[in-house]
């Protein structure tokens, strides 16, 4: 017959009072770190909003994620831990908007494209007008303005001549 172990006075107390913490102090820091876990995920989500794209998130790690998230509302739920309960509701429900975001851009791929009328970054083989169809030896895929022509001498214009024929002068593009 095995006695009963007696609680010990050092193991039963929480580690907190061993520290020195008030109970109230351990639930402000377990609020803060649930605060920070769930604000983490609001960079992603104006990421994903701005982009209009969701196609580098995995609908396995939104799973997981939420599942996660799941698993450990019934925990604090169990344990009366309301602080923590809370800050992972607020996580929940950022992962669940990161899911719908994902599938909302997957659905709708015509609606992905980024706006770039508004935008001071131009897309990808931007070009001007004139310039179109572009020429496939002298234009690269981002287009940059030509530099002004120099004007200091007769020999300025045999020099862009050259330019010219090379595929690096004034009136075509410099290749970036």
């Amino acid at each position: 017959m095995n006695p009963t172990p007696q609680p010990n006075s050092v193991t039963s107390m929480p580690i907190g009072a061993h520290l020195g913490l008030a109970p109230r102090d351990v639930e402000m820091i377990g609020l803060l770190s649930g605060v920070v876990f769930a604000v983490s995920l609001v960079p992603q989500i104006q990421l994903v909003i701005r982009n209009r794209s969701a196609k580098d998130l995995s609908y396995a790690w939104l799973w997981l994620e939420l599942l996660a998230v799941l698993i450990s509302l019934f925990y604090y739920f169990l344990h009366s831990a309301w602080s923590a309960l809370l800050t992972g509701l607020v996580e929940g429900l950022a992962t669940v908007l990161l899911l719908c975001l994902k599938w909302h851009y997957a659905q709708n791929p015509t609606f992905n494209a980024p706006d770039f009328k508004d935008s001071t970054v131009s897309p990808v083989m931007a070009a001007p007008p004139s310039s179109w169809p572009p020429h496939p030896r002298r234009d690269s895929l981002v287009w940059v303005p030509p530099p002004e022509k120099a004007t200091v001498g007769p020999l300025s214009t045999m020099g862009t001549q050259h330019a010219r024929r090379s595929g690096n002068g004034p009136g075509i593009g410099r290749r970036v």
